[in-house]
């Protein structure tokens, strides 16, 4: 039963630690919310992430080259601007 019950699925198995104990390991890890919501991410909601993304075709998409040069070149004209 249980094999049916598995069978063309994709399991991650993980636990998300509630508190923590000095000097344990943790499987947690900064993510971009981290900074909004100060939490880190459980290491297997990590994977699970990477993994829906790559299935859904969720991926970053790089600018044009011209693009991305005038926006670096104007970022750092303006960043090396004396104050």
């Amino acid at each position: 039963m249980a094999e049916s019950r598995f069978k063309n699925k994709v399991v991650f198995v993980g636990a998300a630690a509630t508190a923590s104990v000095s000097g344990a390991k943790l499987d947690q890890f900064p993510t971009p919310y981290t900074r909004i919501n100060g939490r880190q991410s459980a290491g297997v909601e990590v994977h699970a992430t990477q993994f829906l993304n790559l299935v859904r075709g969720d991926f970053l998409l790089r600018l044009s080259g011209p693009f991305e040069f005038l926006i670096l070149f104007f970022a750092g004209t303006i960043m090396g601007l004396p104050l």
